[in-house]
């Protein structure tokens, strides 16, 4: 799982999405936090193992669990 599927779940989670602004809006955190993943491991590519476990996203503390 990449941010970029992780980020509309938690996304629909806190406040739904309801239009095509929120879709945008998913893609864009999604992006923003695998550019700062990929830049504090300094890798292009991130692995699976490379991804946090612990996440705050909209002020709530998430915990990822990959299975």
């Amino acid at each position: 799982m990449c941010c970029n599927e992780f980020c509309p779940l938690i996304y629909n989670n806190k406040q739904g999405i309801n239009s095509a602004n929120h879709l945008v809006s998913i893609m864009n955190i999604g992006n923003q936090l695998y550019s700062s993943l990929s830049q504090l491991t300094r890798q292009s590519f991130l692995m699976q193992i490379e991804l946090p476990t612990l996440l705050n996203v909209f002020e709530t503390d998430y915990e990822l669990q990959i299975q």
